[in-house]
């Protein structure tokens, strides 16, 4: 096919060269002339066929194209989950290391609150028998008429550590029989009545009030004064209680309504506000018999010193107290500690 070349260059330049080149093949001697080969069969095809070519060097670009990209975005799919995978396992590392420091804190706190009240506890324990000490000090501070003394030093006894010791010692130091409790001011005057039953005192409150004289009971609330109640007297046969008040008046009060006591006030409620005063030798007496037959020997002990301090024999009731006192603080020290 070479002398049908259609290039110049392709065929055979003189026809002595196609002789010579046919002779050498008779002799079997090597020939110019040589069969296509596939890039040459293939130029020519794309040659002849230049839309087919064309159209499939197209889709070829596109197709490497595409798997370039398909390629890329893979590899950049694949680092983002390994980006990811990272993330997911560090975050998983932080949370057991959460967990595991939240279950420290709560241990840490449960200690803690043990802790605190176990010292709670023993600052309890230790204020109530630092009490105990103070209650059994007092008494001997009166005795040596340290009186400012025991009074401060039975103050210093925290509220809920004063039990019916410490209130009769209280009462023991105050001097006075029972204290009058109602005005909200000063009291400026005192009367009383002939017959010693009752007592009459006025106030800067604006008001005079009507006392038993034997418990210390509030009978009556003597009110109509505009101003503060500067005297009070009481007549001669009890019938009759007169005020004078710096309202530039004087009051004249009816007293029979209160000789026994006032008409408002239930005879119950009467009874009990004696009782709490200054109870009756009968009543302590009951209470200590029920006591014994409790087996409690502090309580009844209790109640027979007031059985006596009722009936006026007071040497017998501060024996009888400072041996329930000793008794009682003895108990108190030697009661063994309650087991945690």
């Amino acid at each position: 096919m070479k002398c049908l070349s259609r290039e110049p260059i392709g065929r055979y330049r003189t026809a002595k060269e196609l002789a010579e080149d046919l002779n050498n093949f008779k002799m079997g001697m090597p020939i110019v002339a040589r069969p296509l080969g596939t890039v040459e069969s293939a130029t020519k095809w794309v040659k002849r066929n230049k839309g087919v070519s064309g159209a499939g060097l197209a889709v070829a670009v596109a197709l490497l194209v595409g798997t370039g990209v398909s390629l890329w975005y893979a590899d950049r799919a694949c680092a983002e989950a390994e980006i990811a995978r990272r993330e997911k396992s560090r975050a998983d590392e932080l949370a057991t290391e959460y967990q595991q420091e939240t279950v420290k804190v709560r241990e840490e706190k449960t200690r803690a609150d043990e802790l605190g009240k176990q010292i709670a506890a023993e600052l309890k324990e230790s204020r109530h028998r630092l009490d105990l000490s103070r209650l059994k000090e007092a008494p001997s501070y009166f005795e040596s008429n340290l009186v400012q003394l025991a009074r401060d030093t039975l103050n210093e006894i925290a509220p809920e550590n004063r039990c019916v010791a410490w209130r009769i010692l209280n009462r023991r130091f105050d001097g006075s029989l029972f204290a009058l409790w109602g005005h909200t001011a000063g009291v400026a005057s005192v009367a009383v009545s002939a017959d010693g039953g009752r007592i009459v005192t006025g106030s800067g409150d604006k008001t005079a009030r009507v006392w038993d004289a034997q418990s210390g009971a509030s009978l009556l609330e003597l009110k109509g004064h505009t101003g503060p109640v500067t005297s009070v007297v009481v007549s001669a046969d009890c019938r009759r209680i007169v005020t004078g008040s710096q309202d530039i008046t004087a009051r004249v009060w009816e007293a029979q309504d209160v000789a026994s006591g006032d008409p408002r006030i239930p005879d119950e409620e009467l009874a009990r506000r004696q009782r709490l005063a200054r109870p009756d030798p009968a009543w302590h007496a009951g209470l200590r018999a029920q006591y014994e037959k409790e087996k409690d020997p502090f309580a009844a002990s209790m109640q027979h010193s007031f059985e006596h301090r009722a009936r006026g024999v007071l040497a017998v009731q501060n024996c009888a107290f400072d041996k329930a006192l000793g008794h009682f603080l003895t108990a108190e020290l030697l009661k063994p500690k309650p087991a945690k």
